[in-house]
């Protein structure tokens, strides 16, 4: 699952969603998406279960301030 969840990490949103899927991004470790120039806000994620299932490959937030108000985020899974 992703999106744009407007809500940060630690917010009761994202707990909720913490509490059945796995963040992509690595925890501890800011991913700013917002806004696209000098982003300061983590609130663009990428979520997945179940979490033995899958290992996260890599995890990116791309600097490419053109095309949204959002940086775009890039995730590779491994199976």
């Amino acid at each position: 699952m992703c999106g744009d969840f407007n809500a940060m990490p630690g917010s009761d949103v994202i707990n909720h969603f913490d509490q059945h899927f796995i963040r992509s991004q690595v925890a501890g470790a800011a991913a700013y998406t917002i806004p696209e120039k000098n982003p300061n806000k983590e609130i663009d994620f990428i979520m997945y279960k179940p979490g033995k299932a899958f290992s996260v490959m890599k995890h990116q937030v791309i600097e490419e301030p053109y095309a949204s108000d959002h940086l775009p985020v890039l995730v590779e899974l491994a199976y």
